[in-house]
């Protein structure tokens, strides 16, 4: 099982592809409550076929590895598609974060008269590597 992910990016310096096919390898965290994900990108399936250590290298944009919440009850024993959804659901979402409203004449931060509180309002911190639609769950095979 992979990701397909159809996209315009420059790897390696110079090198411009217009889509990745992402490896996941899959293990669980300390205690067993989460999953640690490993992503691989190569240029190709056949670059993965051909030697999976030499021809993976680093995507800006996509994390070499992460570790997510897992519960068994609630998420399944199917670990493998578990972690291709939620990387494809990272990679196609806003990372957000809250920011003080500074007051434009003073740049200080602005405060609620009625609680006291900071005023703030969400941005895009890191924004999406790609559009969901633009990933595809391939090489499934039933075993």
């Amino acid at each position: 099982m992979a990701l397909l992910i159809e996209k315009n990016v420059d790897v390696l310096g110079d090198i411009s592809l217009s889509q990745l096919y992402v490896r996941l390898t899959v293990g669980y965290g300390p205690g067993g409550s989460s999953l640690v994900i490993v992503t691989n990108p190569y240029s190709t399936k056949a670059a993965y076929d051909l030697n999976p250590i030499m021809n993976s290298f680093y995507v800006m944009g996509i994390p070499p590895k992460q570790e997510i919440a897992y519960n068994r009850e609630i998420d399944g024993i199917d670990l493998l598609t578990f972690a291709h959804d939620k990387t494809k659901e990272f990679l196609s979402t806003d990372v957000m974060k809250d920011i003080p409203v500074l007051d434009p004449s003073t740049g200080e931060p602005t405060y609620d008269p009625s609680t006291g509180l900071p005023i703030t309002e969400e941005v895009i911190d890191i924004p999406k590597f790609v559009m969901d639609s633009s990933i595809s769950i391939v090489d499934i095979s039933i075993g």
